[in-house]
Order: structure tokens, then sequence, then C-alpha cells
């Protein structure tokens, strides 16, 4: 229970903060928005010195003793207390062997994100010092995002170096002077005129449809979130290169690998329009201090990157730089404010970058607080609510750090991401006249390996059809006609069974026109059904595009024409899709008895697609 005599200040929220407040309530044991750094420190470190300048902290920046209320007031409010004294854990574990140490560390890392953070109650920040070894020690520091971000660390590190320096063994540290404080910034954003920049944003994103996203690799359950990172590295060279090309478009480097980013994710969903989350670091509001304070600054923008015809590289990275700077002056409403007008129509955002412009120089602020330890290194965990985001670190070699869930996104495709980067960077260095049509993801040498493998000239007829999808499945159906193929609940088809339901809708998708290098639309769930359509299209000598039921008819509509695809297969238990431009097939008419007994009246050759229709590598488009 909070005494009001112990209250400071109480003031509203700031858009980033209401939105991690809304992720907070909605699962409130999830470690998203949890921040964890371990530093190492070398050289001598007295504990109870160390507790004394963590605390003179706290009593130097608001936000260190603010706590949140959501259920007191109309508005949920942040409440600052006057004062607010925390514990320095620490423990000796120098007399273990390295490996022993280690886990020990690793336990008590879980163990502080599995505590978590009560934000109404909790001081929301921790700290335990472990001694490492002699003049070496982790400091491991957790707090909760709602509190700062990023370019807070350089602040209070320094701040905190300072105060130890000053500190006597058993006296008090000298108090620097007192900072602007986190509430004059939230005063400054309740005087702006919101309209203004949702109006802003709804231009800007005027005409874009859909998710532009990173397709899911797996069937997980994002809110079970496996916390794990892949680091990749561009290499000088090619660093260098994307460098001139930003100075030849008068542009930053952020624009310059957002362009790059944006051309990816058009290269993934088969569109020319792309939208993805951008973090800023919000600091360009004209508030005094502004600099100096300690909060939560940072928002996500969206950034577009729409190709429009005959546009070349530098005229979209100019563009993009060009709405990065119109845009700053309404940057401070909250993400889904700005995706509004698009988030109705099944657009959003499922991940972020953050181009880091503002890295931490450890060796300057060590100078200038002549500390008697130094900070040899920090290691940070930082978990959002989206399954994947990446940070961008720039230098003479650009490293890029994913951070995902991997219920969602394996290692081995996260890793991918990285090389089809660098391949695009290769390309628009290269020739940044090209069109993003010409763009490849795969690598030249790659792409000849794979048309090598699929297209030799040494394979029998034979050979190449049993390497197909439709070859190989024939191949069973003639090895183990009354074995089971396929099984999902009580429904279960032998080999044999499913070769006639095949043959049927392969039939018919025949006696509609469908030849070879068409496409067909699915809209199904997953099913026994699915399994027979899909096999029923290769079989025909197409190709199939997935189509999720819940997809609204805009973006399915979009799907079919870039595909081409004049017919949907679907089912009529799912949701009707008044306005889809299309034909339908429904797998009911497919199904019992007659059809089935029909079915057993075709000779497999009678179907074409049995040897010469069926493409070398049958393949299916994936929209996500």
């Amino acid at each position: 229970m909070i005494e009001k005599k112990n209250i400071k200040d109480i003031y509203e929220l700031s858009p980033l903060q209401r939105g991690i407040l809304f992720h907070y309530l909605q699962n409130q044991e999830s470690h998203s928005y949890f921040e964890q750094m371990t530093l190492t420190l070398k050289g001598p470190v007295e504990a109870s010195r160390l507790e004394q300048s963590l605390n003179a902290l706290i009593q130097t920046y608001d936000i260190f003793r603010t706590v949140f209320d959501y259920s007191s007031f109309k508005n949920p409010v942040q409440i600052v207390l006057k004062e607010r004294r925390l514990p320095l854990q620490y423990e000796d574990i120098s007399g273990l062997d390295h490996r022993s140490r280690e886990e020990h560390l690793e336990r008590l890392k879980v163990s502080d994100r599995n505590q978590g953070f009560n934000l109404t109650s909790d001081a929301l920040l921790r700290f335990k010092l472990l001694k490492w070894e002699d003049e070496e020690y982790k400091l491991l520091w957790s707090h909760h995002h709602i509190l700062m971000d990023g370019w807070c660390i350089g602040i209070i590190l320094k701040d905190l170096l300072q105060h130890y320096s000053s500190a006597s063994a058993s006296g008090s540290s000298a108090s620097p002077q007192q900072p602007a404080p986190y509430s004059s910034y939230v005063k400054w954003l309740q005087q702006q005129n919101d309209q203004a920049a949702k109006q802003h944003w709804g231009s800007y994103l005027r005409g874009y449809k859909g998710r532009t996203g990173i397709p899911l690799q797996k069937a997980g359950k994002s809110a079970d979130y496996a916390f794990a990172q892949v680091t990749y590295e561009i290499g000088e060279d090619l660093t260098g290169r994307l460098a001139k090309l930003a100075q030849a478009a008068q542009v930053t480097m952020s624009s310059a690998f957002q362009t790059v980013w944006g051309i990816l994710l058009q290269k993934y969903n088969n569109t020319e329009d792309a939208v993805f989350g951008s973090v800023i670091s919000g600091r360009s509001a004209p508030v005094p201090g502004i600099d100096e304070m300690v909060g939560l600054f940072i928002n996500t923008i969206p950034v577009r990157v729409k190709g429009e015809d005959g546009s070349t590289i530098l005229e979209l990275m100019a563009g993009i730089q060009r709405h990065m700077l119109e845009s700053e002056q309404y940057s401070y409403v909250s993400l889904p404010e700005m995706m509004e007008p698009v988030s109705v129509q099944g657009g959003g955002i499922d991940h972020v970058l953050v181009f880091e412009n503002y890295p931490l120089d450890l060796q300057e602020l060590q100078a200038q607080a002549r500390c008697p330890f130094e900070i040899a290194g920090i290691e940070a965990f930082e978990q959002t609510n989206y399954d994947l985001d990446l940070t961008v670190y720039p230098g003479e070699r650009l490293k890029i750090v994913f951070t995902f869930n991997e219920h969602m996104y394996s290692n081995s495709f996260v890793s991918s991401i990285g090389m089809h980067l660098e391949q695009i960077i290769q390309q628009v260095t290269s020739s940044p006249s090209m069109h993003i049509r010409e763009i490849e993801l795969l690598p030249e040498e790659e792409r000849k390996r794979i048309l090598r493998k699929f297209n030799s000239q040494g394979r029998s007829e034979e050979g190449r059809q049993k390497e197909t999808v439709i070859g190989r499945f024939e191949e069973q159906v003639r090895l183990y006609p009354d074995q089971t193929a396929v099984m999902m609940g009580d429904e279960k088809y032998t080999y044999a069974e499913l070769n006639r339901q095949v043959l049927v809708l392969a039939r018919r998708l025949q006696k509609l026109g469908i030849r070879r290098g068409d496409y067909v639309g699915l809209r199904l769930e997953r099913s026994v059904q699915m399994v027979i359509a899909m096999l029923a299209v290769l079989k025909a000598g197409a190709a199939y595009v997935p189509i999720m039921p819940e997809e609204p008819v805009e973006r399915v509509n979009a799907m079919l024409h870039y595909s081409s695809s004049e017919y949907v297969i679907s089912s009529r238990e799912l949701a009707p899709l008044p306005g889809i431009q299309a034909g339908m097939l429904w797998m009911e008419e497919t199904e019992g008895e007659g059809l089935a007994a029909a079915a057993q009246q075709l000779e497999p050759a009678s179907v074409p697609g049995d040897a010469d229709s069926v493409p070398e590598d049958p393949a299916y488009i994936v929209f996500q």
C-alpha cells in the first residue's frame, strides 16, 4: 500500500507505456518487456559502496521510483514516490570452477526472469552482485522496459560510475545536478494534436492492404515464447559498398538498410508494397533537457517500401529518408493509432527493426568517471511481444541480431534471412538502377546448383517422374495400395483410396482447362481433404496457392490476381467469402461413393499428368 505522504507526483502514461501496460495485463506471466543486463566489472568493487551508488541513482531519477496504477483512476497513471531504497544482493561464487559459475549465473538469470515484476507495487528494477574471481564481478541488473529505453543506459551508467567514484566508504556521494523529470515529456505529449498525427499516418498508409511480415515456419502458439537469437554479419567490403550507395542517394545508413529490408519483405510476400515497424529514439520533441532525461521515449512507426513503376533503388532510398523526416513531428502517437486505418482491413505489423544509431561507448564513460573498476562488457536479454525482431549495429561490418520465438521460427530459417539480405545488398550495390522485380534472393551459384539438380539431362523419363511429388506418391500407390496413406481423427484412406479421390479432382480441374504452369487457390483447413486437393492440383500439372481461411476477401483477391489463379478449391463448411474473384470448386462434390466408383473406371494414364504433364519441380506459392 502506497502512503500518500510518500507520493511526489502523479501523471498519465506515454503512448508506448500504455501499449506495454496493455500487453502486461494480457499476460502477466510473460517475459515480454523484461530487460536484463549482465555487466562484467573488473577491478576492486565494494558491495556496500556499489549499493550506495545504485540508491543514489534511484534518488536522482524519478522514473526509478515509479509504480503504475490502472485500477484507481479513470485512465492508468504512474505514481512517483519521494523515496525508495533497494538492496543489492551479494554472493561470492569465486570458489566454484568456471563451468559451475556459468551454470549458477544462468540459473539466476532464468529465476530472475520468472520472478518478473508487479507493475503496481514492485520496485521495477533489481540488482545482484556476484564475485566471480579476484577483482572480477558480475552485476545482474533487471528492470521493466516500461521505465526506460536503451538510450538511457549510457546516461545511467555514466552517473553510476561517477556516484561510485565520489562516494566515500562510509559517507554519502556527491549529488549531481537534478535532471529534468520524465513527467515534463509526458506533459508535452498531452499538448499535442493527436488528430493531425492520425491524419498524417492515414494518408501515408492509404491504399496499403494486408500484412507483409516474415512467414511463420512452425505451427506453434505465439504465447509460448522460447527466446532465441541468431547473429548475422555483413562483410566489411559489402558494408562499405552499401555505405557508398547511401552516400550517393544522400540518405543515412539506416534509410539504406530499411530499403533493403522492405525489398526482402516484398519478395517474401510477392508484392510491391511492404510495411514494417521501425523503432525511433523519440528524442526530437522540443522539451528542455530531453537528451539527458531517463524514461521511455522510443516509439515504433510504420515504414512503407513501395516500388513505384520505374523507380530506381536510389529513388526508393530517398523516399524512405524523406518519409522519416516528414513523419518525425507526428511520431508521438502509438503504433495502433498509426495503423488504425489498415488494421481493420487485416493489415498490421508482426515485427520491428531497430537500427542502433547510438552505440554505447564504455571507454569514454569510464574515462570521464575515473572509477576504480571498469565495465568490461555487457550482455543483454530483451524480449518484446513480437515473435521476431531485428537489431542492426552499424560499423565496419553490419551486425544483425535476430531475436525470435523458437516455437514459431527455426534457427535455419532465421539464418537464411541474413543470407537473403546479403544477396539483395550485393545486387542493389552492383546495379542501383535495377528494378526491384529483377532482384533474386538466391545467389547465382545456388540457383545454378538447384537447376542442375532438377534439370539433369542424364535422368531417364521414369527417374524424372519419380523425383516429383506425384511420381513418389504413385510409386507408393503401386507398392502399398492397401496400406494407410493418410489419417486424421476417424478419417482414414489407403494409398489406393487416396489415389482415386485425387484422380477425380484432377480430372475435374483439367476439364475446367487447368494445365501445366497454371495456379489454383487452396482455401482449406488442415485436413485429409487438403492433402487430396494438393495432390490433385499437382496431378493436373498445376501449382497451388495456399490461402488461410481467415484471410479477408481483399487479401484473397490480391493473391489470386498476383498468381493469375482462376479457381479456388474450398469447403462449404468454411465461412463464405462474398466478392471472391474466382470460380469455386467444393471438396464436398468430389466425395462420396458415386464419385469414388467413377474414379475406379479411370485409367491412371488417361489423366494427363502421370508422366509428361507433371512439372519436374512441382511448386506452390506461399503468401503470408
